[in-house]
């Protein structure tokens, strides 16, 4: 009974594999066409080229029915494949380009026929149709250049749609090594990175840099690896990688940027323990700030003393511009040497600044106030309240201590601006208070009645309209006899003031222009809140009478009195002939702790 289940088993595979085997038949030969064929087929040709393309796909089919195994028989069905494919007709067009695929007669247009089935079936969203008669195409190795790089083409984008980026990778890996134009080229490298950057994790991109199936694109793997574990600072490996990089793409940015990581490397060995390194916003609007700033450090290192310290500042101007700081930092570990390194004063800069030197393991000590930056790294300091520190003061003061709930805020629209007042805006929600105004202003705004008015409510006659007529009868009537003008003057509207503080996150140069259009729109007497940018001689100078209704936190916690008895205060105003500010004070202290 068993041999006899057996033996039916095994009879009924052989049969299987007899059917099989009798269903896989040899192409043949198609005979010649004869001359009445060929002159319609020409005749076809012509209408349409000459736009009678419904004439033209008659003369074909009646080919594919009168001459199915001639020798023109393929050319006839792909002519009319290409005349649908190019009116987007992909369905009709398929089935002709498939007639010579599965076709019993031999042609030497089926590879042709193969890449545009597989076109078609890309259009209708068919991947794995696609992908199959793609490789069927590229599995002949003596089809035409062109139709090789239109199917290797083609390939890669249906296996992107597949979430196959290794498939992908490896059909723009035999693109590379197609002869191409430069510009095809360029697009496809590309290409290589994108799919390497945003489609792949470092784990993958390890591997493919270890696979020979992918030798074209080894040198942008080895980039990113690079990249990766230099942001690690685990720089032997970024070294290795960019080692690799330099001599598998000669002449790119890639090697460009790997030659420049190579000699940041090599000079990040040689260490000037006297030179400290400081890169500050010297032009531009904070130069001020940053020359306050550089007095400190230079005070506290010495380099007005008699004799003069051994200590050496190399200082490079930041501009404001996180590029430029960041060029600043490699220049002071290429070329100065630098132990160390103050600065990253402004939000917009200090992310640059600390996140350069902690890459090349050089310490900096921040006097910026912008927040998380000490995670960056270990080999990264902060001497400072941070911008979270200082505005959580201020909320607490005004709502705890004064009293006060409901707040207006006019901010500069630039990254400090932007960055407190939605941190103040948090602290306020957070402490149950509200925000009844925002209103930004570009910076270095001069005329600032517009953003005023907005805050106030009086700009936009129309959101008042009813009121604003009201007040224009009003107007009217008591000016009746002795009408100077043909229009009311256009404060007629009172502000709205549902606010008992504004907020006001810039410098005492705006300030000085804000209060006195506030107290012009009958605003003078709501107290005006700001950070430590206020700390400063030039507010009262600059703000006068009006500057005894403003608040502001800083760090400074001696009093004046006690700060004028410490040898700090006397060794300042004897080198300076004026007295530190807290700008000045932080910077002496930081270069004192280096």
């Amino acid at each position: 009974m068993i041999f006899s289940q057996r033996f039916i088993k095994i009879g009924f595979f052989l049969t299987l594999f007899f059917i099989s085997a009798c269903s896989i038949k040899t192409k043949r030969e198609p005979v010649k066409a004869d001359q009445g064929s060929s002159k319609l087929f020409e005749s076809a040709k012509v209408d349409l080229k000459s736009g009678r393309k419904k004439t033209g796909v008659r003369k074909l089919l009646q080919i594919l029915r009168n001459s199915p195994n001639t020798d023109i028989a393929d050319d006839a069905a792909i002519l009319i494949g290409h005349t649908y494919f190019k009116k987007q007709g992909y369905k009709k067009a398929l089935s002709f380009y498939l007639r010579v695929v599965n076709s019993e007669f031999k042609s030497p247009r089926l590879a042709e026929a193969q890449f545009f089935a597989g076109r078609c079936h890309f259009f209708l969203d068919q991947w794995n149709q696609s992908i199959e008669l793609l490789e069927q195409t590229l599995s002949n190795e003596t089809i035409a250049h062109n139709l090789r790089y239109r199917s290797l083409e083609l390939l890669y984008k249906v296996y992107l749609q597949q979430k196959q980026p290794r498939k992908a990778l490896k059909s723009l890996n035999d693109l590379l090594s197609l002869s191409i134009p430069f510009s095809k080229k360029s697009a496809f490298q590309l290409e290589v990175q994108r799919i390497l950057e945003s489609e792949m994790n470092w784990k993958e991109i390890k591997s493919v840099s270890n696979d020979s199936d992918f030798s074209q694109i080894h040198g942008y793997a080895y980039y990113l690896l690079a990249k990766n574990y230099a942001d690690l600072r685990e720089f032997d490996q970024a070294v290795s990688y960019y080692e690799n990089v330099l001599q598998l793409l000669p002449g790119t940015e890639y090697s460009e940027e790997a030659s420049h990581f190579l000699k940041l490397m090599e000079a990040r060995k040689i260490v000037e323990p006297r030179t400290i390194g400081v890169v500050l916003p010297l032009s531009g609007r904070s130069s001020k700030v940053a020359y306050m700033v550089l007095r400190g450090i230079q005070l506290a290192l010495g380099i007005f003393d008699d004799p003069r310290s051994p200590y050496r500042l190399a200082i490079v101007d930041s501009e404001g511009d996180p590029d430029i700081a960041k060029r600043a930092v490699e220049k002071l570990v290429v070329e100065d040497h630098v132990i160390a390194i103050i600065g990253s004063l402004l939000s917009k800069t200090s992310e640059a600044i600390s996140q350069t030197a902690h890459s090349f393991g050089v310490p900096s000590i921040a006097l910026s106030q912008k927040l998380n930056l000490t995670s960056i790294g270990n080999s990264v300091f902060r001497n400072g309240i941070t911008s979270e520190m200082l505005v959580s003061h201020l909320v607490s003061n005004a709502m705890d201590k004064m009293g006060m709930r409901n707040f207006a805020i006019l901010y500069p629209n630039d990254p400090y601006g932007v960055e407190y007042a939605n941190l103040f805006w948090d602290h306020v929600l957070a402490r149950g208070g509200s925000i009844t105004g925002v209103q930004p202003y570009t910076p270095n705004e001069t005329d600032f009645k517009g953003p005023v008015r907005r805050l106030v409510g009086t700009f936009y006659v129309e959101d008042r309209m009813e009121e604003y007529r009201y007040r224009v009868k009003e107007w009217q009537e008591k000016n009746l006899k002795r009408i100077s003008r043909n229009s009311p003057p256009e404060d007629l509207l009172p502000p709205v003031v549902d606010f008992e503080a504004i907020f006001i996150p810039d410098g005492t140069r705006a300030l000085a222009q804000i209060a006195p259009m506030l107290r012009y729109n009958d605003v003078s007497q709501v107290p005006l809140l700001g950070t430590n940018l206020w700390n400063s001689q030039s507010l009262v100078s600059r703000v006068g009478k009006l500057a005894e209704n403003t608040f502001f936190v800083d760090s400074l916690s001696l009093s004046p009195s006690q700060l004028k008895q410490t040898l700090f205060y006397q060794h300042f105003l004897g080198t300076f002939e004026q007295g530190p500010n807290s700008f000045e004070i932080r910077a002496y202290d930081s270069a004192n702790v280096l």
